[in-house]
């Protein structure tokens, strides 16, 4: 297909059939993706080799390394779209970088929610915390410090008793 002269890439990507931008619905997608990713919101599990996917409502999104794409595909296994590496990296992200620097990042985070990293990570510093206190106890148990008692000389002592003119009697 030969575009017409002075057609800006833009126009390029509604005329071509395959276009090298993401289609908003696909950003809009990918953003809310990294958002709840971030906030350890989705349940991602690991596929070998070392596939994050996240499936709900029928849908499996698959986020791949190499090639960095991003596929979504129905509960049949047929692909539905397709983000790929060309498409993610001409695709500016708002907040800096392209789609593709995103999709590796968000790859990396879904990679860790699906092994369980921040969970042992978490339970691991409780462990040494606590093994820390424990550690702390121990040692304080291991000193003993006696402390003399402190007489005041103005008291009697058992042995001298004082009597009073009243036991006299």
């Amino acid at each position: 297909m030969k575009l017409a002269a002075g057609k800006s890439k833009r126009s390029q990507c509604l005329t071509k059939v395959t276009c090298s931008m993401l289609h908003p619905s696909t950003k809009k997608l990918i953003d809310r993706l990294a958002e709840m990713t971030a906030s350890a919101s989705l349940a991602w599990e690991e596929r070998p080799p070392a596939v994050p996917t996240y499936t709900t409502e029928g849908y499996t999104v698959t986020l791949s390394e190499n090639p960095v794409e991003l596929l979504i595909c129905d509960r049949d296994g047929m692909e539905v779209e397709r983000a790929t590496t060309s498409a993610l990296t001409e695709t500016p992200w708002d907040q800096g970088g392209t789609y593709a620097d995103l999709l590796t990042h968000m790859r990396v985070e879904a990679l860790r929610l699906a092994r369980g990293t921040e969970t042992a990570i978490s339970k691991l510093l409780e462990g040494l915390d606590d093994a820390e206190i424990a550690q702390g106890v121990e040692r304080l148990e291991r000193v003993v410090e006696e402390l003399a008692v402190v007489e005041d000389a103005a008291h009697a002592r058992p042995q001298e008793e004082v009597l009073v003119g009243e036991d006299l009697v």
